[in-house]
């Protein structure tokens, strides 16, 4: 038995795994089915698809690896999300979900990527969420970062979860990403409504230390926060200065 087992070493050894092959079949399998997502209307995917078998090697690899090729036409990201999910039983993990988000909110398609983006942000904190959405497969999508965190800040303001909004926050200036006022103002605007006072003056600070100019929409918020804090005489001189 000994015998037979360093045989089969021998032989495997030998006759390795052509992992190259598998590779280039797996690279050709991909081309084919972004050509078809492509060119063709989703009522044709069915038939046309059906001949590469493509069901029964479907998995979480494989759909990014399709993602990555039509990122740039995200309409039909968003379709082919949903068909693998209804024809192929596709259990999309949380990086497939962030990064259809990031291709339709980085391509201002925020009516498609907020729904995502609210599920995921409703069972997951903002460590895991954030890295995902950041990454990018060039460098020059890199701009659209900033769009998309400003989203996350404000789908969490809406849920009214303010210490996780800040935690991005936190987690967009180790990116290096500089976020909108606006979103900005609705997070400032939260922590005045839930009488985070001090919480609101530290984060107030950070952001001019990051850059961040007010805006007009920044004042009567400033002005709210004063009034709350008791700081009468600072909001009057606010009304003086016509702000």
């Amino acid at each position: 038995m000994l015998r037979n087992q360093q045989c089969e070493d021998l032989t495997s050894r030998r006759n390795p795994v052509p992992n190259w092959r598998i590779r280039i079949k797996q690279t050709r399998l991909v081309s084919q089915v972004s050509t078809i997502l492509l060119q063709r209307h989703s009522k044709f995917w069915a038939p046309l698809l059906k001949p590469l078998k493509l069901s029964s090697e479907f998995n979480p690899s494989l759909f990014h690896q399709i993602l990555s090729k039509i990122r740039t036409h995200p309409k039909i990201c968003l379709n082919f999300f949903n068909w693998a999910q209804k024809h192929f039983d596709f259990k999309p993990d949380l990086k497939a979900k962030c990064e259809l988000t990031r291709i339709l909110l980085g391509s201002q398609l925020s009516e498609l990527g907020t729904p995502i983006l609210s599920s995921i942000v409703q069972d997951c904190p903002p460590s895991k969420i954030v890295p995902l959405l950041v990454q990018s497969h060039k460098r020059a999508d890199f701009q659209n970062t900033s769009p998309v965190l400003n989203s996350v800040i404000e789908c969490y303001c809406g849920k009214q979860m303010f210490f996780q909004s800040l935690e991005v926050y936190q987690i967009a200036k180790q990116y290096g990403v500089v976020l909108s006022v606006d979103t900005c103002n609705i997070l400032l605007n939260l922590l005045g409504d839930k009488n985070e006072l001090r919480l609101a003056w530290c984060f107030y600070a950070s952001t001019i230390r990051n850059g961040i100019s007010a805006n007009q929409s920044t004042w009567p918020v400033i002005a709210r926060i004063l009034y709350k804090d008791g700081k009468f005489e600072r909001v009057s001189r606010f009304l003086d200065m016509g702000i």
